[in-house]
């Protein structure tokens, strides 16, 4: 089978009737020179997920209707089945297309189907059959491919937690955070201070005196470390062995040592560990969760020694279901106005035009009221879906903000 796929601004447009489909060629229509990266990034993609697809690139500049018309006729001539995708497709393409397939015989037109994609309800529709719904399998992208669909690259390395972790597995902590964001951001900053050269992942050692000669402010911070160490193993984060000469307590597993690594960190992980469990039809609704996603803009990672700036950003976290990605700022204390800009920008960049945007606060932290609402109307404009309370969510609660955001 052949592909007829008109070229679009949309990689996802573009390829997913590809990967979808399968077919022995697919030929892209449109500007050549507007298309000559993306192919190579397409046919990157093909050999990651060895499906032998030809990508062959036609040119329709300085092209009217009439010559158009010319051009499908001969692309046509094969003695072989056809597709044409017309997704996200050019107007002057799709008034050839309707033009050619008139002036063909039954027999020739039964070998040609033209579809479009309609990715709000994920379905591929008959665009000759009164816009029947064909298909229902949708494609699948992980945020790796979707990053490189768009130019650049993951660095990899960041901390994921393993699949098996549930919400449940944090929720001691979560409570302790969510009951004051600014006190547990204090803390948190404190216990960094205590924890810093440690090289354990887990188990934790350090004498009250050298603590006194490396922290300023060792003897007014210790009581407020002390009872800091004796909430982290009420609620089941650590086992705190602390003596009068000494730190010494050991975290039940690298989740939870994670969850204090940063004071944003466990807002970060119940995150990703609530959007894990969101279903549709009993099955996951993302396909993907990835936190703490570096993305470098480029997509060559440079070693330190060639003396290149690479720019990178990081996203707090990135959902993909089928291939509409939603990527998630989590923010546990003030905002700033520029939180939302760099989400928008990142989102638009390497998510596409299907992108879909949360920002996920325990408080917004404002100055007053009004600033409060000039900050959820900026969001508002930039279509991204702003959770103001996230330290007051219910588990239902969580369930649903992810099935609003992707709306």
């Amino acid at each position: 089978m052949i592909l007829i796929e008109c070229f679009s601004s949309s990689h996802i447009d573009n390829i997913n009737a590809c990967l979808r489909l399968h077919p022995q060629e697919m030929i892209l229509i449109g500007d050549t020179d507007a298309m000559c990266d993306p192919i190579a990034r397409y046919e990157a993609l093909l050999q990651q997920r060895n499906q032998a697809t030809k990508i062959t690139p036609y040119d329709i500049r300085r092209k009217d209707l009439p010559d158009l018309c010319v051009a499908l006729h001969q692309l046509l001539q094969a003695d072989d089945s056809y597709t044409i995708d017309l997704t996200g497709g050019d107007e002057l393409v799709i008034m050839a297309v309707g033009a050619v397939l008139s002036r063909l015989d039954h027999a020739k037109r039964s070998t040609i189907r033209i579809e479009k994609y309609d990715h709000k309800e994920d379905v591929v529709r008959d665009c000759v059959h009164n816009n029947q719904i064909i298909c229902t399998n949708s494609v699948q992208l992980t945020v790796a491919e979707l990053v490189a669909l768009h130019g650049g690259c993951l660095h990899t390395g960041g901390y994921q937690p393993p699949s098996y972790h549930h919400p449940r597995d944090i929720e001691g902590l979560w409570q302790l955070a969510s009951q004051d964001p600014k006190q547990w951001n204090d803390q948190i900053s404190l216990l960094n201070r205590l924890e810093r050269g440690c090289r354990a992942q887990q188990q934790i050692h350090k004498t009250v005196s050298s603590q006194r000669e490396t922290m300023k402010d060792f003897d007014e911070s210790e009581p407020q470390l002390r009872a800091l160490l004796q909430e982290l193993d009420r609620r089941g984060a650590i086992q705190d062995q602390s003596s009068r000469d000494s730190f010494r307590y050991s975290y039940h597993s690298p989740l939870l040592h994670q969850c204090t690594a940063k004071a944003g960190n466990v807002l970060e992980i119940k995150t990703l560990l609530e959007g894990r469990q969101v279903k549709h039809n009993g099955a996951p609704y993302f396909g993907e969760c990835q936190m703490g996603v570096s993305i470098d803009w480029d997509g060559h990672i440079h070693k330190p020694s060639e003396d290149v700036s690479d720019t990178r950003n990081e996203i707090d976290a990135i959902f993909i279901r089928g291939t509409t990605p939603l990527f998630v700022s989590c923010k546990n204390g003030h905002i700033d106005d520029s939180e939302l800009y760099k989400l928008n920008t990142v989102a638009q960049r390497f998510g596409g035009l299907y992108a879909k945007k949360m920002l996920i606060a325990t408080d917004l932290d404002q100055k007053d009221a009004s600033a409060d609402r000039a900050f959820s109307q900026r969001a508002w404009d930039m279509d991204i879906f702003l959770v103001e309370d996230a330290a007051t969510l219910s588990k239902e609660e969580w369930q649903l903000i992810f099935h609003q955001a992707m709306q």
